[in-house]
């Protein structure tokens, strides 16, 4: 048991709410001690995926997905587009065009990770 994990069930059981922590793989140990949703830190932002236009790399997005599902938990996603961590080459585009990517990378979400 890792150090200030508590023991017995965990936190959140039994809860008629959800409790939620922000994933990411260096909070993996000890999670399921706490929480019973799963929210994605930076794996989720679009500035992760798609840092190169048009080449996304899903991996530790589907890695939250996946163990929020492996767990039989909720998966939220967040602020899928902040202009803190968005990819950098939007910011270059006509309006119209940073209109497209938006609704392509919405898009592309829904369809990967469905409710």
């Amino acid at each position: 048991m890792a150090q200030g994990t508590p023991g017995g069930p965990p936190l959140a059981a039994g809860k008629a709410k959800f409790l939620g922590g922000v994933y990411s793989a260096s909070q993996l140990p000890g999670f399921t001690a706490y929480w019973n949703q799963v929210t994605p830190e930076n794996a989720g932002k679009w500035g992760s995926v798609e840092a190169v236009r048009d080449r996304m790399n899903w991996t530790e997005l589907d890695a939250a997905y996946a163990f929020a599902k492996g767990n039989g938990y909720p998966f939220r996603l967040h602020v899928l587009v902040w202009g803190n961590q968005q990819p950098a080459w939007i910011e270059t585009l006509p309006a119209d065009e940073q209109l497209r990517e938006i609704e392509q990378w919405f898009a592309a979400v829904a369809a990967r990770y469905p409710c």
